[in-house]
């Protein structure tokens, strides 16, 4: 309503941040802000290879590797990626040509993979496939997106130390189960101008921020001590 400032301006989402724990009370409180039309960013020390995004392309990029392997096509198409659902893919098992067009264009990117390199086929699949605007369409949109192209990068650069297709798939299966968390790696900002902040205690103390919201203050010691006293606070009536 224009009434927040913060000295003699009005407050914006980037003086806000909201400190969590872990990744997944972050997640959910995207979540929540994403249902109020809040836009948010997460300050994140995850690895981009252990979000669901590098899992469903390993996927997508398995089928490529071997488009003539109807399971792994399904599969492939099964991916929030691709965005087939059970149904459609029912429909597709019982339409020859429409199948047949799918296998196609798996071969398609396979063959455009070896001759012309890994980033010409998966700007291809980027394209064809309507990946983007697929992603954008959902809450979270920007966030895959960001990781989606952020892989994409990590692959080319790994593609030229790795030997062939089949190299750079085993290159990206060993990252994915690697637990370290490099610059390179971790999470990008989808954008940071004017957003709230969904920060982990281990990034930041909050002492930056103008507003801070901490909404899972105790959750740390959930169950972990039997013998404590309450924790006694004010509530403030309206």
């Amino acid at each position: 309503a224009g009434a927040a400032l913060v000295g003699k301006r009005l407050l914006r989402g980037g003086d806000v941040a909201v400190l969590v724990r872990t990744h997944r009370e972050g997640e959910w409180m995207q979540q929540a802000l994403r249902a109020c039309n809040v836009r948010s960013v997460a300050l994140s020390q995850q690895s981009v290879f252990a979000s669901e995004d590098a899992e469903e392309l390993s996927m997508v990029l398995a089928a490529v590797a071997i488009p003539g392997d109807d399971g792994l096509v399904r599969a492939a198409l099964c991916t929030g990626l691709l965005g087939w659902d059970a149904a459609g893919l029912d429909r597709l098992g019982s339409d020859e040509p429409a199948w047949e067009a799918a296998l196609e264009r798996f071969q398609a990117y396979n063959t455009q993979w070896r001759d012309a390199g890994f980033m010409a086929a998966f700007q291809a699949l980027l394209v064809r496939e309507h990946v983007g605007a697929r992603l954008l369409a959902r809450p979270d949109g920007e966030r895959r997106l960001t990781n989606l192209l952020q892989l994409g990068e990590l692959l080319q650069d790994a593609a030229g130390a790795q030997p062939g297709m089949e190299g750079l798939l085993r290159w990206f299966l060993l990252q994915r189960t690697d637990q370290q968390v490099d610059e390179a790696r971790q999470l990008r900002l989808e954008s940071d101008e004017g957003l709230v902040q969904v920060v982990t205690m281990h990034k930041s103390k909050g002492l930056e921020y103008p507003v801070v919201f901490i909404p899972f203050a105790w959750s740390w010691f959930a169950g972990r001590r039997t013998n404590c006293e309450p924790i006694l606070f004010h509530q403030p009536q309206d």
